[in-house]
């Protein structure tokens, strides 16, 4: 969630005008997504990782649900100035390679069972 909020910062400072900022700015969250998913891979795979019981569990699918999720949940907030980008969001997060891992992890972003996600201000 952090990660969004900041995209939003420097999303804000950019400005707008740009007719390809839509599609630079879904390169982006894919970007940030999967560099986030291969920073977790090489993290869990450190010595220091390995002495302490690490271990990643995490799929590269569930990890793109997740991030498209946060970006979609941020993004909606501001809505009138990223409805393209939730709109592109939301249909990526109904596709159907996604069928399986939305029913599993519905729970943990469920609002009503995480309100610390609901208090976040920015």
């Amino acid at each position: 969630m952090t990660c969004v909020i900041k995209f939003y910062l420097y999303e804000k400072d950019l400005g707008s005008g740009n007719k390809g900022r839509i599609a630079f700015l879904q390169g982006v969250i894919c970007d940030t997504i999967y560099f986030t998913h291969k920073l977790m891979q090489s993290r869990s795979r450190t010595i220091v990782a390995h002495k302490a019981g690490c271990r990643l569990d995490v799929s590269a699918l569930q990890i793109t649900w997740l991030g498209m999720h946060a970006f979609s949940t941020i993004l909606r907030r501001k809505q009138t100035r990223f409805l393209p980008l939730v709109e592109w969001l939301d249909a990526e997060l109904r596709d159907d390679r996604f069928r399986r891992v939305r029913r599993r992890l519905e729970a943990v972003v469920d609002p009503h069972l995480s309100p610390a996600f609901a208090r976040m201000s920015f």
